[in-house]
């Protein structure tokens, strides 16, 4: 970093090394000009004009609030990068020392925050992702073991410099974007700043608050025993402690400080003894209760109207999990008037913290941080993996079947009647695809050029601003995308949507009132199935099934009685099982436990009445099952390792870094298993339990550190299956050759033929078109013919469209093969850097004077009108704003909205609806408000509940 920027505070220093690593221009040849702009538009357009004159597209703008908060503390302001591997044709020999990675930085971003972000400030930790190794260049795979130990010797043992600072990993974990085919898996390191141009020698650990430009040198080792003290937990093995950082970055909201003596250790339930064993379990593994004052205090913190949540899943001092309304009638345990109180049980405690928090705390670890809470529910689907267990375990396959009919018929009809009014296709994109979370990231909606990121924001865009899928190619085509994802999603994960289920937290009975096999199930507001008769607010008197993903064994799937307890009526939204008997509820469903975990709750007679309870399938001791897997472990303690911090330090961050980037068999292992029971047409054999086992045991392999290899995977695959299976026909998408496996019959029986026809209907209804929008195009031939007995203005107009030409030209040949985003952002600067002719005529000028004064000033529409009339295709790209203005004033009405305001709107089920009736009957009808009325009918597509790192059925991938 040249010295003059090292005086430039850290986010100038970050947009201008962000530029320079996208451009490729030496950082050293970027001078900060003096003085530095103020404003970020300044500065951007300083940065702008660099790229420029060396011909490059200068990268994203940084988020506008991000900007905002960087300049004062960097609350909740992220700084990422990523990492990608060189692949250029000259790094691919083996004799050139060209660098392993490419960096680039991230444009700032506001995000939540987390324990450590918040104590030691946001602008310490920077987040670098890293590519999965099945990418790696093939030069690199020769020996994978020293490829793999340079790059953990990198990373844990490097001191990496940059940004005019000092960084040390300490932490990483596997991301997989959901939903989001477009990104790749990745893991994400973690780094923190121990030194910089702008730091100085300050007290140990440094005052919280300290401003950005004057922190406080800190080792990596004094930053990590802030958060987790050495000697209460030198006990503890390295890869468990290593996991338990986790609860340091994960991203919550701080909420209330508790007082040393408002904290209460308790001791956990712990259930009966089984038949010949001495082992008494814990039966309420995870949960505890908070006072009722407390979670109000809580809840207005997070801003919750309404009822009080009755649990909050959270972190607080090293402890973690699900914390429940305190639900008796007896006096809080406290010391004055407040009634603030927090219990604490053994199991929740995953380290000791420090000693001197019981009477003179730090209060960053003594908050509650909380990650979700309880919130009204509502019906949920049938996750694809349930069905074999439901189908083994009686339920008949003509129920599955008729329900899929029914909710396929139900969703796509939906879809298309949709397609036919702008504002029920605008509430059916808003439903299947919220987009909520995104525009709370980008504080927005985020373009690229002149159109939103995002397809399902284009879709909004377009409909909002007055155009049709009927008239308009472009959002004729996104329809057209959006139904064909959205059909292939239906196929492929089977999601079956049930009226008479959801998905809620499980607790543990606090008083002991239920029965061994009883359940309390109570909701907040009445819960209606739109398919059914049932309205209510309770279950009472009734079977239930409950069951936890990921789900394998027949006894992931529980049949319990639910029955309602006054003593426990004010915990609603939540499912509170029994903690009676020797086995808790959540433990039999998956080997789950009450820190937080959801539970699948269906009492659908027709799912309930012919299901038959399959018993938890008998396991020997620990370590015989690691012997029968061929399971290592890493014992290695805290205290095995040397004395001396620095070195502790670096040991510990390496071993734990060694865990999580060994070789991942979970996914390969989950795979086989679902080939292995297709094959057999069977979940309960013995080699498909065993396998089920497995997984269970590698799900948490590398926190347990529990070591699994190829070779031992390959030894104990043999003992069950000496040839592999082959991929189920549904996963081949091939008719030819489906078995009678029941997803093959859904599959290829039901969904297929059903998703065809719709596919079919909708090229019928919604034809291919090339026609202009007279709208878009009429400004431009208005002008035109004005401009017939006006030299001058012909003039203008003939550069405008040569000008034009250019922008369509470029588009063309630019290699299709390139950044999409590139050629979007280079095409959209130049058709924004043309401008009128330098003429002397009236009109011209005032065009000038106007253009960059307003987003539809007059030639910035002309300039629309011109290019959607003659390249269509770049047109949305470049000119997409300027489009929908157009066609929003010609509709004849109107409403223009700031951004903010715009970002919060969502459409409203109850006049959808009524205005759907009064479109198709012709009859005004009026709108009432209906409180709670957004969940009827709606179905939760819920992918992945519990402790599992990756979406259901698949598996984080291996380092290699």
């Amino acid at each position: 970093m040249p010295e003059g920027l090292n005086r430039c505070s850290l986010q100038v220093r970050y947009e201008i090394s962000r530029v320079a690593l996208e451009c490729s221009i030496p950082i050293n040849e970027l001078s900060a000009p003096s003085p530095i702009p103020d404003e970020y538009g300044e500065m951007w357009s300083w940065l702008q004009r660099i790229c420029q004159r060396r011909g490059k597209s200068p990268p994203e703008r940084s988020n506008a609030k991000a900007w905002e908060l960087a300049n004062g503390q960097f609350e909740n302001v992220a700084l990422t990068g990523d990492l990608s591997f060189n692949t250029s044709k000259r790094n691919l020999s083996s004799t050139n020392d060209d660098p392993i990675f490419l960096f680039r930085l991230n444009p700032l971003k506001v995000e939540s925050s987390c324990r450590l972000f918040r104590r030691f400030g946001s602008d310490r930790f920077i987040v670098i992702s890293l590519p999965v190794m099945s990418s790696l260049p093939t030069r690199w795979k020769v020996d994978r073991n020293a490829f793999r130990e340079s790059i953990l010797n990198w990373l844990v043992k490097g001191r990496h410099k940059f940004l005019g600072r000092e960084w040390k990993a300490f932490y990483l974990k596997y991301s997989k974007r959901k939903g989001d085919s477009s990104t790749t898996n990745k893991w994400l390191i973690y780094f923190f700043a121990i030194d910089g141009c702008d730091f100085h020698e300050g007290t140990k650990p440094p005052a919280k608050g300290e401003p950005v430009g004057k922190h406080s040198r800190m080792e990596l080792g004094e930053m990590l025993e802030w958060f987790m003290p050495f000697t209460p937990n030198q006990g503890k093995p390295c890869c468990k402690a290593f996991a338990r950082l986790q609860l340091a970055v994960s991203q919550t909201r701080s909420t209330l400080v508790f007082r040393p003596e408002e904290i209460i250790r308790v001791p956990d339930i712990l259930g009966d003894t089984a038949a010949g064993s001495t082992e008494r379990k814990v039966m309420n593994d995870g949960c505890s209760r908070i006072s009722r004052p407390a979670a109000r205090a809580i809840a207005e913190m997070l801003c919750i109207s309404g009822a009080t949540p009755s649990a909050f899943q959270g972190r607080i001092a090293g402890a973690k999990g699900l914390w429940m309304v305190d639900p008796s009638e007896d006096p809080s345990p406290t010391v004055d008037n407040r009634g603030f109180w927090i219990e604490i049980t053994d199991s929740q405690l995953k380290f000791e913290g420090h000693s001197i928090d019981l009477y003179q705390p730090d209060n960053d670890r003594v908050t509650i941080e909380i990650n979700s809470w309880s919130q009204p529910l509502k019906a949920a689907s049938l996750n694809f993996q349930l069905i074999p267990i439901l189908e083994c375990q009686g339920v008949p396959r003509d129920v599955i079947k008729k329900r899929l009919e029914e909710d396929l018929k139900s969703r796509i009809s939906g879809l298309m009647e949709s397609l036919e009014d702008p504002v029920a296709f605008r509430k059916w994109n808003h439903d299947a695809n919220g987009s909520a979370n995104e525009r709370l990231r980008n504080q927005g909606v985020q373009f690229l050029g002149g159109l939103p990121a995002s397809e399902t924001e284009q879709i909004n865009w377009f409909l909002e601003s007055g155009f049709d899928p009927g008239t308009c190619a472009f959002l004729r085509n996104l329809a057209w995308k959006l139904a064909m994802g959205y059909c292939d999603r239906l196929k492929k994960k089977m999601h079956i949507g049930v009226g008479q289920s959801t998905y809620a937290f499980c607790l543990a009975d606090p008083l002991g009132v239920l029965e061994e096999g009883e359940v309390h199930f109570g909701f907040s507001t009445t819960f209606r199935d739109p398919g059914s008769s049932f309205e209510d607010t309770m279950l009472h008197g009734i079977d239930v099934l409950v069951a936890r993903l990921p789900a394998a064994l027949p006894s992931d799937v529980q049949k319990v009685r639910a029955v309602f307890k006054p003593e426990l009526r004010l915990l609603k939204d939540v499912i509170v099982f029994s903690t009676k008997g020797s086995t808790p509820l959540a433990d039999k469903l998956s080997g789950g436990d009450y820190d937080g975990d959801r539970v699948w709750v269906c009492w659908d007679p027709e799912f309930v009445r012919d299901f038959e309870n399959a018993p938890v399938p008998e396991q020997k001791p620990l370590q015989q099952r690691l012997e029968y897997y061929g399971i290592s472990q890493d014992k290695l303690r805290l205290a095995d390792l040397p004395k001396d911090l620095d070195e502790r330090t670096t040991q510990f961050i390496y071993r734990g870094f060694q865990a999580e980037l060994g070789e991942g068999m979970l996914g390969i292992c989950t795979q086989f298993h679902e080939k292995f029971c297709y094959r057999d047409n069977s979940i309960n054999t013995p080699g498909a339990v065993d396998l089920a086992i497995l997984l269970g045991l590698l799900v948490d392999s590398a926190k347990q550190g529990y070591v699994f290899s190829e070779d031992s995977w390959i030894c104990f695959r043999r003992k069950i299956s000496p040839q592999v299976p082959l991929k189920p026909a549904y996963q081949e998408n091939d008719e030819s050759i489906q078995t009678d496996h029941i997803i093959d019959h859904l599959v290829f029986q039901v969904a297929k033929p059903t998703v065809d026809n719709v596919l079919t209907e909708f090229n019928a209804r919604f034809p291919e078109q090339n026609t202009r929008d007279g709208d878009l195009v009429r400004l431009w031939r208005e002008e035109k013919e004005s401009s017939k007995q006006d030299k001058k203005l012909q003039r203008v107009l003939s550069r405008l469209e040569e000008d034009i030409r250019g922008i369509g030209d470029f588009w063309a040949i630019y290699p299709r093969s390139s950044n999409f985003t590139d050629r979007v952002s280079r095409a959209y600067t130049k058709f924004n850097d043309i401008m009128p002719m330098d003429i002397d005529h009236p009109l011209v000028r005032r065009w000038s004077e106007d253009a960059n004064r307003s987003p539809v000033s007059h030639w910035r529409l002309l300039r629309a009108s011109a290019i959607i009339g003659k390249y269509t295709k770049v047109a949305w790209w470049v000119a997409g704003r300027e489009l929908g203005q157009l066609k929003a004033m010609a509709s004849g009405g109107f409403h223009m909205v700031v951004t903010p305001i715009h970002a919060s709107y969502k459409p409203d089920s109850n006049y959808v609806r009524k205005a759907n009736i009064g479109r198709l009957t012709g009859v005004d009808v009026e709108v009432e408000s209906v409180m709670g009325d957004e969940w009827e009918g709606e179905f939760e597509s819920v992918f992945e509940y519990g402790d599992w790192p990756d979406e259901v059925c698949e598996a984080r991938e291996p380092f290699w």
